[in-house]
């Protein structure tokens, strides 16, 4: 299936200046803009987990295949930099939950990434740098500058995504085999599983 993906734009620097009754004139104080947010994607695997505080095995949010994926995701942006030198909030990044055994192709069909452990991640659009705001440009020949930064577009990304199910399949039951057998809740042997 093919995904299109844009990560979050930074947030504009700001271009402002401190006054106070005494200065009502002070110097450049705008902070810069927030980073825009990453779109991830982490694998997440379908078997039982074993919990060794509770010696109990404990269901996972089952991800097992790729059909909840949608066609398009937009990532947030940063928030602009404000007075004061306030940094501006980078936005949170946007995680997609995929199959193990998911694999990442670009159009031409080169593979970037294959997702094979439980919780793997790959971070398949890089959001854009908050911008300076105009403390940045501060110097001794211009003591009060007005210019700042706009922060930066995030990238803008187009992937194939494939699940390979026989590998997901086995490395499923070879490691709910094999922990059943290592906890002694069941005397088999893992070549019993099959």
């Amino acid at each position: 299936m093919e995904v299109r993906l844009l990560a979050g734009k930074g947030g504009d620097g700001r271009s402002s200046f401190s006054k106070t009754f005494q200065n009502p004139f002070g110097g450049a104080n705008g902070g810069d803009g927030g980073n825009g947010a990453h779109i991830i994607f982490e694998s997440k695997s379908n078997q039982f987990i074993f919990e060794k505080k509770n010696i109990e095995f404990l269901a996972s949010r089952q991800v097992t295949s790729l059909n909840n994926i949608r066609k398009i995701y937009v990532a947030d942006g940063g928030e602009p930099g404000e007075p004061n030198f306030k940094k501006g909030k980078s936005a949170e990044h946007m995680i997609i939950e995929v199959p193990i055994g998911t694999i990442v192709k670009r159009i031409n069909g080169k593979i970037v990434c294959e997702l094979q452990r439980h919780e793997q991640k790959f971070i398949a659009a890089r959001g854009g740098l908050g911008g300076k705001g105009n403390y940045y440009f501060l110097t001794n020949m211009n003591r009060a500058p007005t210019e700042y930064e706009l922060g930066a577009r995030g990238d803008k990304k187009i992937y194939k995504l494939e699940l390979r199910l026989i590998a997901h399949f086995g490395l499923v039951r070879f490691s709910f085999c094999f922990a059943l057998n290592s906890i002694g809740f069941l005397s088999v042997r893992i070549s019993e599983c099959w």
